[in-house]
């Protein structure tokens, strides 16, 4: 048996996994003589669903484009994540690029997208997070501002 993660004292700790799955691990004690002793057995690692946070530079006039900025971060530092948004005015729900960063101890994604309102109101933009199991979703309230139209007269007409 090899043993590629070790740790000492009476309390081990058992922090090198990056995804849910059950893991099989094994601990060998070995005392002041040399002597040692193996045992071994299984350890199921839950899914964590990721977490959202979310910022955006509304209020904003209608007919100018509103920016939403985010971090999908998951404790499962390996989980490729991805991210959605419902903009609530009756356009496609849009995939969100971003940077994935797989660095212990959390997987990120960080986002920032762009999106222009026709008319004016308080959109509740609807964000979703997905690692492989499992989806988050935050709501985000989108102030759009009225315009006054403009007039233009033609005096030539």
């Amino acid at each position: 048996m090899t043993f590629n993660v070790d740790a000492t004292g009476q309390t081990p700790n058992f922090a090198n996994v990056g995804q849910d799955a059950v893991y099989t691990i094994a601990l060998r004690v070995t005392d002041p003589d040399l002597a040692f002793d193996i045992d071994q057995t299984t350890l199921t690692v839950v899914n964590v669903p990721p977490s959202l946070s979310l910022a955006s530079d509304a209020p904003k006039n209608e007919g100018s484009p509103v920016t939403v900025t985010g971090v999908a971060t998951d404790p499962g530092w390996l989980e490729t994540l991805t991210a959605t948004i419902d903009w609530d005015d009756g356009s496609p729900l849009e995939a969100i690029a971003g940077t994935l960063e797989n660095i212990r101890p959390d997987a990120t994604l960080t986002f920032s997208t762009s999106h222009t309102y026709g008319d004016n109101g308080a959109y509740n933009a609807e964000v979703c997070a997905a690692d492989d199991d499992t989806t988050t979703c935050q709501v985000i309230v989108l102030q759009i501002d009225n315009v006054p139209p403009e007039v233009q007269v033609d005096p030539g007409k």
